[in-house]
């Protein structure tokens, strides 16, 4: 995946983060919705970026 691609996916999975915010066990949001899985794992952009805090939270 290029660098663009991979901010266009975060980009995308930041967008309907919400729907992640729903459970409150970070593991069962990934079950339900494995692109939130994704997005932890994914370091295109720099670590100093907050939109993931909802999921790591």
């Amino acid at each position: 995946m290029t660098y663009e691609a991979c901010v266009a996916s975060r980009r995308w999975e930041a967008k309907f983060g919400d729907i992640a915010a729903e459970y409150s066990d970070p593991q069962k949001a990934a079950s339900n919705h494995p692109w939130v899985l994704g997005a932890r794992s994914r370091q295109c952009e720099p670590m100093s970026d907050n939109s993931l805090a909802r999921f790591t939270a």
